[in-house]
C-alpha cells in the first residue's frame, strides 16, 4: 500500500506537470495508483488512447473524455517515469498533428 501511495503521488504530480505543459489535458485526479485525467473531447481521447496502445501502453477510456491509468500495486517509480514519458511523447505528437492540420 505504501508503494502504491508513493508511486501514485509521483505519477499524479507528473500528470499535473503535463497538464501545465499541454492545454489538451486537464482535471488530473486520483488516489494511489488509481489515476485519471481528461482530454478535450471524446475524439481527442480516442486518438490519444489509440496512440498509447500503439506504444504498448494500456490505458482505459472512461466517460466522455477521460483516461484512466490502473497499474498494478507493485508498479515501481521507474515504471511510473516510463509511463509519464510515453504520455508526454503522445501529447507532443498530438500537438504536432494539430499544428500540421492548422497550417
Amino acid at each position: 500500500m505504501a508503494n502504491a501511495a508513493r508511486v501514485g503521488a509521483g505519477m499524479k504530480a507528473g500528470l499535473e506537470k503535463l497538464a501545465a505543459d499541454f492545454e489538451n489535458i486537464s482535471n488530473v485526479r486520483g488516489s494511489g495508483l488509481l489515476i485519471a485525467f481528461d482530454l478535450l473531447d471524446g475524439d481527442a481521447r480516442a486518438g490519444f488512447a489509440q496512440q498509447c496502445w500503439g506504444r504498448g501502453l494500456a490505458v482505459l477510456a472512461c466517460g466522455t473524455r477521460s483516461i484512466r491509468l490502473r497499474p498494478p500495486l507493485t508498479f515501481s517509480e521507474a515504471q511510473g517515469s516510463q509511463v509519464l514519458e510515453m504520455l508526454r511523447s503522445v501529447l507532443v505528437e498530438m500537438r504536432e498533428q494539430i499544428s500540421r492540420f492548422q497550417n
